[in-house]
């Protein structure tokens, strides 16, 4: 038996915008993250789905920061 998926909003799966249309999301999204978040990282890179952050306050710190994320 096949079961078939009715996408029914957002881009279409496998188009050439869909990637462009979420790197502008998640771009925006942590623009306002790290700008309303107490404490800041030092760096923040992202590329596609990898996400790579130096975190300079201590190692129990960044629980604040996926508390704040996950609101």
């Amino acid at each position: 038996m096949v079961d078939f998926n009715e996408q029914k909003n957002g881009a279409a799966i496998g188009s050439l915008l869909s990637p462009v249309i979420a790197n502008l999301f998640m771009e925006a999204f942590e623009e306002v993250t790290i700008r309303g978040s107490e404490k800041k990282p030092k760096c923040w890179l992202r590329y596609m789905d990898d996400t790579f952050i130096i975190w300079p306050h201590g190692i129990s710190s960044p629980t604040g920061l996926f508390d704040y994320l996950n609101k």
